[in-house]
């Protein structure tokens, strides 16, 4: 997959985009500084928005995709992937108080879809890619029961994107 993302979109090998990690966990996070965009964590005074758990240190590719693959002049897009062999999982990192949270997700699903779609229409998958879509609310670390609601958006994304729609803080690999 990493070669057809670099043929879809060329900025990624001189931009910096894409990076591996084999590490058992890592962790992401969306720098609100210059140049706003999401990073392997590497620093511990960096803050923290996203666990990956790596239990079999299987290469994972992390991919900036909001200020490095795409920028602002671009249709609305999501913050990050990661992926493997298998799996590509789109990742959009919302910083969202309980007030706020609904709206954001509806915001974050768009963004999601819309980047879902890109990478589809430039041929980035193979046929037997798992796609998921996580959105990530970085200020909370338990999730309620899925509500009907978020079950019809889940499966509203399902029929729209091909996609697995998932709420959380992390992703594990297996």
């Amino acid at each position: 997959m990493r070669q057809s993302i670099e043929k879809a979109f060329p900025q990624v090998v001189t931009g910096g985009c894409l990076e591996i990690e084999v590490a058992p966990g890592f962790e992401l996070f969306d720098n609100p500084a210059h140049p706003q965009r999401c990073f392997i964590r590497r620093n511990p005074e960096q803050d923290r928005h996203f666990l990956v758990r790596n239990p079999f240190r299987k290469p994972i590719h992390f991919l900036a995709i909001d200020k490095c693959v795409l920028n602002d002049d671009a249709d609305t897009h999501c913050d990050c992937a990661l992926f493997d062999e298998q799996t590509f999982c789109f990742i959009e990192m919302k910083d969202a108080g309980v007030r706020t949270r609904k709206s954001h997700r509806k915001t974050a699903y768009q963004q999601l879809k819309s980047t879902i779609l890109l990478f589809r229409d430039r041929d980035v998958f193979q046929k037997t890619t798992e796609i998921e879509a996580i959105i990530s609310f970085a200020s909370k670390s338990g999730y309620p029961a899925r509500t009907s609601s978020s079950a019809d958006a889940a499966l509203m994304f399902e029929i729209e994107c091909n996609a697995k729609l998932l709420e959380g803080n992390e992703k594990e690999f297996t």
